[in-house]
């Protein structure tokens, strides 16, 4: 997996991944916010994911750890809402 996309620990789980530019579109289920949860998935560190840039929609689910992220990692998805984005996002 490239660096740019995604980095990977020694032990084999995902610290970082980002999800911007990848024309996703829709809205963000609520689930996304328990993914440090996951251990299936192999990853950690939700907090290190980047949704910005894409087509997504609807409020910002306010389950798990989705609104304790910094605005930046939604910007520039026009039909996203909800904490941590401002009114005028």
């Amino acid at each position: 997996i490239s660096s740019w996309f995604c980095k990977i620990s020694s032990n084999g789980t995902i610290v970082f991944l980002d999800l911007s530019f990848n024309h996703l579109s829709g809205t963000i289920p609520d689930s996304l916010g328990f993914m440090s949860d996951f251990h299936a998935s192999r990853i950690i560190g939700a907090s290190l994911i980047s949704y910005s840039n894409n087509n997504l929609t609807g409020p910002i689910p306010s389950s798990g750890q989705l609104t304790t992220f910094p605005a930046s990692r939604y910007e520039n998805n026009l039909g996203l809402r909800g904490i941590p984005l401002p009114h005028d996002f």
